[in-house]
């Protein structure tokens, strides 16, 4: 699993954490909610996850994606960051019209 966190300024160090996390770890209670199958995703680090799959092109081997997802990290853009956050006041409402269907974001 990798780990990171994103701020509209900031963006810390990628983690890679060898391992899994099980759904009973942590997880007590999941309430499911009725999703449609073209809903959008309004979360800004869906697309960052996006931004960087798109840009690792078949890892080998656990130390070659973890190298290379730590280098589009380090290389990505703050802009792409302050765009996402900027875009939300945009996105939300376009979702609220497409009763949560596809948005074209």
């Amino acid at each position: 699993m990798v780990r990171g966190a994103i701020a509209y300024n900031t963006r810390l160090p990628l983690v890679l954490i060898r391992g899994s996390i099980s759904y009973g770890k942590g997880v007590r209670t999941v309430t499911t909610l009725p999703w449609l199958a073209q809903s959008p995703d309004l979360s800004p680090v869906e697309h960052i996850w996006d931004h960087l799959g798109r840009r690792v092109e078949h890892p080998t081997s656990l130390y070659e994606l973890d190298t290379r997802l730590q280098q589009i990290w380090n290389e990505m853009s703050q802009d792409i960051i302050q765009n996402l956050y900027a875009s939300m006041p945009d996105r939300i409402p376009s979702c609220i019209r497409a009763r949560g269907g596809s948005t074209g974001y």
